[in-house]
């Protein structure tokens, strides 16, 4: 199916599922070449993402309380309440997909994984579960980050072997002082580490 004017010929989609795109979108994608609908979603799951990015590590410094250890262990339940956030997020791509598939096969031609065509449901799988982990490290590390921001900003203290009580900045400093890391300035201070590590976050 060529289009002489605008010099592009389009691949049949027979080999696709019908449910795997929007048959509405396939006209416009052979007219202008366009996601259409799909930029909505995406922006939808962008802010879906951001603002979970934003309230989720505000519940977990709220919610965590220092123990024994000098940490600061966020609530169990608030280790799995981003897995719905998370597939809510996936279900918006999908929607994205089904208006960006056929566009993509008509200028990349094959679905590939690391240069090797492959069938469009691995393709599929393959992508969505991607994306999945990659969501999922974001709430980690989140997760890690607001809980030990919250042990440095409450002086979390933990009675070590010999019966000193240090905080997990002085736990911190300790393991420091015996590594190469010492000779970095501010690498002691868990704060500024913390401080550094979130500017990298959201960068």
């Amino acid at each position: 199916d060529c289009d002489v004017m605008a010099g592009h010929c389009y691949e049949p989609l027979s080999w696709l599922p019908q449910w795997a795109y929007d048959p509405a979108t396939v006209a416009l994608t052979k007219e202008f070449q366009t996601a259409g609908p799909a930029v909505v979603r995406a922006f939808a799951c962008t802010a879906i993402l951001w603002l979970s990015f934003i309230i989720y590590p505000i519940v977990v410094f709220f919610t965590s309380d220092c123990d024994a250890s000098g940490r600061a262990p966020p609530e169990e339940l608030l280790g799995v309440m981003y897995i719905p956030i998370i597939l809510m997020a996936v279900y918006m791509e999908w929607r994205c997909l089904r208006y960006l598939l056929a566009p993509q096969f008509n200028t990349y031609g094959a679905f590939k994984i690391m240069g090797f065509g492959v069938p469009f449901s691995l393709w599929l799988i393959w992508n969505l579960s991607f994306s999945f982990i990659s969501k999922m490290d974001i709430f980690s590390v989140n997760l890690v980050y607001a809980s030990l921001l919250k042990a440095v900003m409450a002086s979390c203290t933990a009675t070590t072997p010999v019966g000193d009580h240090l905080t997990i900045n002085g736990l911190w400093s300790q393991a420091i002082d015996q590594s190469l890391l010492c000779y970095i300035p501010g690498a002691r201070n868990l704060a500024v580490v913390l401080a550094a590590g979130g500017l990298v976050i959201l960068a």
